[in-house]
C-alpha cells in the first residue's frame, strides 16, 4: 500500500530559527536603533519596546 501524507500537505516547514541567529538579529536591531536615535538627537538610553 501507499503511505498517507500528513494533513496539511506540502513540504515540511522549518520549526524555528536558530536561537543564536535570533540573538544576532536582536543585537543588530539594537545597534541600528541606537544609531537612529543619535541621528534624531534623542538620548540613547530610552528603549521603547526592548527586551
Amino acid at each position: 500500500m501507499y503511505k498517507r501524507r500528513p494533513r496539511g500537505g506540502g513540504p515540511p516547514r522549518r520549526q524555528r530559527a536558530a536561537p543564536a541567529r535570533i540573538d544576532q538579529v536582536r543585537a543588530e536591531l539594537d545597534e541600528l536603533s541606537d544609531f537612529l536615535r543619535k541621528q534624531e538627537g534623542r538620548p540613547g538610553g530610552d528603549h521603547e519596546g526592548g527586551r
